[in-house]
């Protein structure tokens, strides 16, 4: 016999009916809502489909703001330790940058999930591009933005948003700071939030992060020859004959 909505199985009415009165609640309650476009959903089925997202921005001389957007473990205890302890320089950021959107800040695999190789019995750990995989450039480079503002309203569901201030006009301290946003409820400002000097996330005596190279400007390069920019696919066995 059919149920109510179309749902013969007991099992899916009782599933349809908690997932509508979770609805109901988060609406009445304004808690656990993350946004997609302008429509509320849970940010708990988030969690398992789209992991923790986050932007990462680095602040211009001229108040524009360069950013990326970072697929996995976006939160503060991950992403947020990671950027502070080994993109501490406007070099490292900018170079981060350059290589457009990041699948995971810190990965121990690459796209074929392969460990990377041990470097003195310690288990290496690179960030993971998208441009790696590969994927089309124009959807994955940075986002250039006019200042902080329209940084801000970048929306990619993200739940925190990390802006770096190297040192000079707009930061005062002799070394660059990152700033960190919680950004999962769009209805309120974005609080500042305290970004942790240890994480359970990396063992120094087991682990190693090794920095990658700027992929773009050579991406750029071999595109002359190619006379598109649409995919960096039919650069990837050029870049691997070239050794980079």
């Amino acid at each position: 016999m059919t149920g109510f909505f179309g749902c013969q199985s007991y099992y899916s009415q009782v599933f349809l009916v908690c997932f509508i009165a979770y609805i109901v609640l988060a609406y009445g309650k304004k808690y656990d809502i993350i946004r997609v476009g302008n429509k509320p959903i849970l940010k708990t089925i988030l969690i398992f489909i789209m992991s923790t997202r986050s932007v990462i921005g680095i602040l211009q001389d001229d108040k524009s703001v360069n950013s990326v957007y970072c697929h996995f473990d976006g939160y503060p205890e991950h992403t947020g330790y990671f950027l502070k302890k080994f993109f501490n320089t406007t070099e490292k950021v900018n170079n981060l940058i350059s290589n457009g959107d990041i699948s995971s800040l810190v990965s121990s695999q690459n796209w074929q999930r392969e460990k990377h190789p041990m470097i003195n019995n310690k288990q290496v750990l690179k960030t993971l591009y998208y441009v790696d995989r590969p994927e089309a450039w124009e959807h994955i480079k940075p986002q250039k933005h006019k200042g902080v503002l329209e940084f801000f309203q970048r929306d990619c569901c993200d739940e925190f948003k990390y802006l770096f201030l190297p040192s000079g006009n707009w930061n005062y301290n002799d070394k660059g700071v990152w700033k960190c946003y919680e950004t999962s409820d769009p209805t309120k400002p974005a609080p500042t939030i305290s970004i942790p000097d240890t994480s359970k996330f990396f063992d120094s005596e087991n682990q190693m992060f090794v920095y990658g190279f700027s992929k773009v400007s050579r991406i750029k390069e071999l595109s002359k020859e190619t006379k598109s920019l649409d995919t960096v696919e039919s650069l990837g066995n050029k870049i691997m004959q070239m050794g980079l």
